[in-house]
C-alpha cells in the first residue's frame, strides 16, 4: 500500500512537471543579421499586471554612434498595427527601447521590430512578418490570489495522485483481486479533486488571470477549460459506472462486472494523461 502512495506521488510530480514544462512560454534570445551587424532582441511572452511593457533591441556594430531608424510595430488583439519609435539609450547608444503601452488583462499583444539604415535598407525581426513567421506575442495577465492559486494547484496536484492510484487499484481489480473498494474511493476522489480544482478554483484563477472565468464549451474553444471538461467527463463517468460501490456498499449494484469497470478505468487514466499533456494555459 505505502509504495503505491510513493509511486502514485513520485509520478504525480513527474507528470505535473512535465505539463508545466510543456505549457510554458519562455522568453528566447532572436537575432538577425543585417548588412554586416547584428540585431538582438529578447522576447517578451507576458505582462502580469499593469504597467507598461519596455521592449530593447540591440544592434551589434563596431561603431561608436550607430545612427539607424528602429520602430517597434505593434497591434493589441485584432485591431491594426501602431508604430512606436525606439530610442537609442544614452548609457549603451547600441541598445533602443520602446514601451507598449499598459492593456487590460485578457488581451494580446503582437509586436515585431523593423531596422532601417540612412540608405533606405531595411530588415524585420523576426524576418518576413506575417507570411513565415508570425509576430511575437504578449499576453496581459492580471495577478492571482496566492491562496487562490495554491489551493488550485493542490487540488489539480490530488486529483492526479488519486487517478494513478484507480490505475494501480483498477490493476489489482483485472487480476482478480478484491481491490474494487478501493478503486471506487481513488475514482470519486479524482472526481471530487478535478471538479474542485477545474471548476469553482479554476473559475477564479481563470477570471483573476483574463478576466474570464470560463472560455470552454458552450462559449468558446479555450484549450484549458475543455481539457478540464472532458477528465472531469470520463471520472464522471467512472463513479457512475461504479456507484453500487461507492455509495451503497453493494458491488451488485454497478452498471457493468469488475474487470470490464477497470478496463475502463485504466482507459479513462490513459485518456486523463494525454490530457494532461496537452499544453494549457492558451487562451484563443
Amino acid at each position: 500500500m505505502k509504495s503505491r502512495i510513493i509511486i502514485a506521488f513520485i509520478l504525480t510530480l513527474v507528470l505535473l512537471s512535465i505539463s508545466r514544462k510543456i505549457s510554458e512560454r519562455k522568453s528566447e534570445f532572436k537575432t538577425v543579421d543585417f548588412l554586416g551587424k547584428r540585431i538582438e532582441h529578447t522576447t517578451v511572452t507576458e505582462k502580469i499586471g499593469g504597467g507598461d511593457i519596455d521592449l530593447t533591441a540591440k544592434i551589434v556594430t563596431s561603431e561608436s554612434t550607430p545612427n539607424y531608424q528602429i520602430d517597434l510595430l505593434y497591434k493589441i488583439s485584432e485591431g491594426g498595427y501602431s508604430s512606436l519609435p525606439m530610442i537609442s539609450k544614452p548609457e549603451n547608444p547600441q541598445t533602443y527601447s520602446a514601451k507598449i503601452p499598459s492593456q487590460p488583462k485578457g488581451k494580446r499583444g503582437y509586436y515585431y521590430i523593423k531596422v532601417r539604415d540612412n540608405s533606405g535598407n531595411e530588415i524585420t525581426l523576426p524576418e518576413e512578418v506575417e507570411t513565415e513567421n508570425p509576430p511575437f506575442m504578449i499576453k496581459f495577465k492580471g495577478k492571482v490570489s496566492p491562496l487562490i492559486l495554491v489551493l488550485h494547484v493542490f487540488s489539480m496536484f490530488a486529483a492526479m495522485f488519486f487517478s494513478w492510484m484507480a490505475f494501480f487499484y483498477a490493476w489489482e481489480v483485472m487480476k482478480g483481486r478484491k481491490f474494487l473498494n478501493q478503486l471506487g474511493l481513488s475514482s470519486l476522489m479524482a472526481l471530487i479533486f478535478v471538479f474542485l480544482g477545474g471548476f469553482p478554483l479554476g473559475f477564479s484563477v481563470a477570471y483573476q488571470t483574463f478576466g474570464q472565468a470560463w472560455g470552454g464549451i458552450p462559449y468558446g474553444w479555450d484549450i484549458t477549460d475543455n481539457k478540464t471538461l472532458i477528465i472531469l467527463i470520463f471520472w464522471l463517468v467512472l463513479v457512475w459506472l461504479l456507484k453500487g460501490t461507492i455509495f451503497k456498499k453493494d458491488e451488485n449494484k454497478n452498471l457493468t462486472n469488475p474487470k470490464k469497470i477497470a478496463i475502463w478505468a485504466i482507459i479513462f487514466f490513459i485518456l486523463t494523461v494525454l490530457v494532461y499533456l496537452i499544453p494549457h494555459s492558451i487562451r484563443i
